[in-house]
Formats: structure tokens, C-alpha cells, sequence
């Protein structure tokens, strides 16, 4: 009997905790199959509030630049889901959820764009 399942790419607590490569880390990468999309910061909060996306996207050491850059390769294989979760809050340091999510919709749709 096989029983399959989903590895969850919620790379916030990766993020946060400064996680970024190495020989585990690159195997959930390589095959995870959905994923929850958490701004997070290295080595800080995992779940950070972005008020201008465009402004934070332009900056090299911005969250979501980071998010973008180390979730890449867990998008090259497509995903098993339709969706991409948003942030599912509050928490931390995001205390509206819904407006977070509706700012980082453009991000959300490249990244399923990309998968």
C-alpha cells in the first residue's frame, strides 16, 4: 500500500530562523508540493506586515525579494495545489491579514505564474 502526500513549503519558519541551504533544506525545496506565503525576515519575525510591496521588492534585503529568491527552486517543479495561501494572521507583526494579502496579491500571481 502507498500512501502519498504534500510537503508544505511554509518557508517562513525557514526564513526567520536563518535556514536558507544545506542537505534538508534542499530536499523539501525539491519537493515541496504547496506552500503559504509568510513574509518573513532573516534571523527575525515570521510573519512580517509589508506596506509598499514595490518599494520592498526593490530593496536587495527586502522580505519579499527574500521570499522570492530562496522559494524559487521549490517552484520549479510546479505545485499540487491551485492556490497559493496568503497569510492567514494576525499574527505577530501583521494585525490585518486581509489588507496584507490584497497588497501582495502581484507577488501571489507571479508566483503561481512561475509555477
Amino acid at each position: 500500500y502507498y500512501n502519498s502526500f504534500d510537503i508544505n513549503g511554509d518557508l517562513s519558519h525557514y526564513i526567520c530562523r536563518g535556514m536558507l541551504k544545506g542537505p534538508y533544506v534542499e530536499r523539501i525545496l525539491n519537493k515541496m508540493e504547496h506552500t503559504h506565503v509568510r513574509m518573513a525576515r532573516v534571523y527575525g519575525d515570521v510573519s512580517v506586515n509589508v506596506e509598499d510591496p514595490v518599494k520592498d521588492w526593490n530593496n536587495p534585503d527586502g522580505v519579499t525579494r527574500t521570499y522570492w529568491d530562496f522559494a524559487k527552486k521549490g517552484f520549479n517543479g510546479g505545485l499540487s495545489s491551485r492556490v497559493i495561501v496568503g497569510e492567514s494572521g494576525p499574527k505577530h507583526l501583521v494585525s490585518d491579514p486581509l489588507a496584507q494579502d490584497s497588497r501582495m496579491v502581484p507577488l501571489l500571481r507571479a508566483m503561481a505564474d512561475y509555477c
